[in-house]
């Protein structure tokens, strides 16, 4: 499957640990090798919906940062210039993860259907909540 969401011409993938030394409060000298390695001129980098993912769980069991604190910091990391993901998707997933009662996989499935234009196939009723999408029942 193609996927022209993404751009992969990007110096390197990153990983959760980068993104959470910048919002994290626990190693700050982690935090300020992290801080420049995003600032590094003409550098871009790829942070995956996966990672992304990984980093709101982070946040909110293991720091206990509440869901909607989570979602603002994971928002202002979306417009870091050298960080490159399907912001459209993400911004989407955050706000069906903060408006329904959720997890942030069922926000993400839910906010892939709607891009997608197509329903949610689920035993689970929580995607009746968003009335912006439809899910069938096997």
């Amino acid at each position: 499957m193609k996927n022209t969401n993404v751009n992969w011409s990007v110096n390197a993938v990153l990983d959760s640990n980068i993104i959470l030394r910048l919002l994290a409060p626990d190693v700050a000298s982690q935090r300020e090798s992290a801080s420049s390695f995003l600032d590094k001129p003409k550098s871009e980098y790829f942070l995956s919906d996966t990672v992304f993912a990984e980093i709101i769980w982070v946040l909110t069991s293991f720091y206990e940062v509440p869901k909607g604190e989570a979602c603002e910091k994971m928002r202002q990391v979306l417009t870091i210039p050298s960080i490159k993901a399907d912001s459209n998707l993400l911004e989407l997933t955050l706000s069906f993860y903060e408006a329904y009662s959720l997890s942030y996989i069922d926000a993400y499935s839910a906010a892939v259907a709607y891009q997608k234009k197509v329903p949610v196939a689920s035993f689970d009723k929580d995607f009746k909540k968003i009335p912006s999408i439809t899910s069938v029942s096997p």
